[in-house]
């Protein structure tokens, strides 16, 4: 007889060797907050003259003629500015003694980043002139005898010394030159009183000035 083959064991499989335990993966260092650049806010003033026609010879301009009319400018640009400036002072730069209203400067002071204050008295004349009936009409309103046939108009002029525009916070004063001329100068953030001004003597108004906040 043929010699039986030896029956073959049946192999154990080889055990597998178990997974080391992954390693934890490091936490990364928490990225610190990028700082937002900040935006300084500066002052910057601009001459803007009203003109009025049609005035009656026989009329002499009132202090308080005078100052709802200013009442009325800066409520318009209250109202109407462009969002990126914020309105400080609407102040009166002519002779606080003339009678005379044909020619009506202010100095109209805001407040913004550097960016909008370069276009300011482009935004300040846009909410003028887009808003000059509704002023004409407020003005009219003032003294219907003398305002009646009133024609309003409006621009930019060139101060006593020259510049365009300058800039300066309140109490701090703007040297002893000429500046825009004393007078009455009112505005919302300008505070009260004498001292609250644009500097004293012929800084940008050392008369009565008055304001909200």
């Amino acid at each position: 007889r043929p010699s039986r083959r030896p029956t073959r064991r049946p192999t154990q499989p080889s055990k597998r060797p178990s997974r080391r335990p992954s390693r934890q993966p490091s936490k990364r260092p928490s990225r610190r907050p990028t700082p937002r650049p900040s935006f300084a806010l500066i002052e910057t003033s601009h001459p803007v003259q009203l003109s009025f026609k049609n005035v009656p010879s026989s009329y002499t301009l009132s202090n308080g003629d005078r100052m709802e009319i200013m009442e009325i400018v800066q409520e318009t640009l209250k109202n109407n500015l462009d969002d990126s400036l914020d309105l400080i002072e609407v102040a009166y730069a002519g002779d606080g003694n003339s009678k005379r209203m044909e020619s009506f400067p202010l100095i109209i002071t805001v407040r913004g980043t550097a960016d909008a204050s370069d276009f300011a008295l482009a935004y300040i004349m846009e909410a003028l002139e887009n808003n000059l009936k509704d002023m004409e009409r407020k003005c009219k309103s003032l003294n219907p005898n003398e305002f009646r046939n009133i024609i309003l108009s409006i621009g930019p002029y060139e101060p006593y010394d020259g510049s365009s525009a300058t800039s300066s916070r309140p109490g701090t004063g703007s040297g002893s030159g000429n500046g825009f001329g004393s007078g009455n100068g009112f505005g919302s953030g300008s505070g009260n009183g004498n001292g609250n001004g644009f500097g004293s003597g012929n800084g940008f108004g050392s008369g009565n000035g008055f304001g909200s906040g």
